[in-house]
């Protein structure tokens, strides 16, 4: 049976136990594939300030190491978690090592080209997917995240990427009114990447492989 939302799927942990993503049911989740050789990389600080400001919030980080851009992360479980360790203090859940695109992609990865197109694949190193505290898609930034000039109240800033602070605001588990929280805040935020309450009828494909959604500019290596 074809599974309907992100917490039917499960990681193994970089240290080789098991990681199912209903452990963060009622949790917004941000799912990052990583490398350690990318230009990219030092967003690894990034993600940690993330984990470390909200974690206490509900917000969880997921790093997925792979090696399907540039073979940019070739070493073992181990080399990963040192290098991760000893360079940015990591501190947040990284998955074992996962194809992210293509016919070996993680389930997880094939799941969301099913919901969002083939627009909505990774591109690169360091896409982002931010997974709501129901298990469905919320947002998605390309590697570079998304920049803008505009500030909102309704926002929350970290670097390059941005997603609205009221989703933090649904970190209770198993709350009832987590959902219906959820989808007043997917509406309500006009400067998020997945648009404003313009687009609130929309299903959820359609929405969702809309190109501008993901950048106007295509990422590559750096």
């Amino acid at each position: 049976m074809a599974e309907s939302n992100a917490h039917g799927f499960s990681f193994s942990t970089i240290d080789g136990g098991p990681l199912p993503l209903a452990r963060f049911r009622g949790k917004p989740v941000l799912v990052v594939n990583t490398a350690s050789f990318c230009g990219y990389t030092p967003q690894y600080a990034e993600l940690e300030a993330l984990h470390q400001r909200f974690a206490s919030r509900g917000l969880a980080v997921l790093g997925v190491p792979s090696n399907d851009f540039g073979a940019q992360e070739p070493g073992s479980a181990a080399e990963i978690k040192e290098f991760c360790s000893t360079n940015f203090h990591v501190s947040f859940p990284l998955a074992a090592k996962e194809h992210v695109i293509g016919p070996e992609a993680h389930p997880l990865y094939q799941w969301i080209e099913a919901e969002l197109g083939e627009a909505g694949v990774p591109r690169w190193n360091f896409h982002k997917y931010l997974i709501a505290p129901d298990g469905s898609l919320a947002g998605a930034w390309p590697s570079a995240g998304r920049r803008s000039s505009r500030k909102s109240s309704g926002c929350c800033r970290l670097g390059d990427f941005a997603f609205p602070r009221s989703i933090l605001s649904q970190c209770e588990p198993n709350s009832s009114s987590a959902l219906s929280r959820h989808n007043a805040a997917r509406s309500s935020c006009s400067r998020c990447p997945w648009g404003s309450s313009a687009s609130a009828g929309r299903s959820t494909r359609s929405h969702w492989r809309t190109p501008r959604r993901f950048g106007s500019r295509p990422d590559g290596p750096s």
